[in-house]
């Protein structure tokens, strides 16, 4: 257990040091919002071979979709990188644990991210708006998402 902490942190961490630049593209985001928006989702977007790569993105939803995504499009990308799926001397997540470590590692990248997004946005953007957020993962990874925000 205490491999999959350690990763869990390490993920943190790295999401962590974007903080300020995401924090500054949310609020550029709320200041252009589209009146027509009806629900904000945060998506985390692992990349499909496994290997890392995620991006944080934010999606409006309402009528015409493109239009209101559009309107938001240079700064809808919150985190664009690679988080590495095992930490280096750390690749016993698969014994330790009795199952596929690229699966349990890739559920810990998701959580991890939907848990610092959720932080992150009651931090900076709580009380900027009534609609509904809420977080979900693309993927078939993660144990706590889709969540609600709000």
């Amino acid at each position: 257990m205490t491999e999959l902490m350690n990763y869990a942190d390490h993920v943190h961490a790295m999401l962590e040091v974007e903080r300020h630049q995401a924090a500054n593209r949310l609020q550029h985001i709320m200041d252009a919002l589209p009146e027509k928006t009806l629900k904000i989702a945060l998506g985390i977007h692992p990349d499909q071979d496994g290997e890392g790569y995620v991006t944080l993105m934010v999606h409006l939803e309402g009528p015409d979709v493109s239009v209101l995504n559009g309107a938001i499009a240079q700064w809808r990308t919150l985190f664009d990188g690679f988080i590495p799926l095992l930490l280096e001397g750390h690749a016993d997540i698969n014994a330790a644990n009795g199952e596929d470590a690229e699966f349990i590692a890739g559920d810990i990248l998701v959580d991890s991210a939907a848990d610092w997004l959720e932080a992150m946005w009651r931090a900076e953007q709580s009380s900027a708006t009534d609609l509904p957020v809420s977080i979900f993962c693309a993927e078939a990874f993660g144990t706590r998402v889709p969540r609600s925000v709000t």
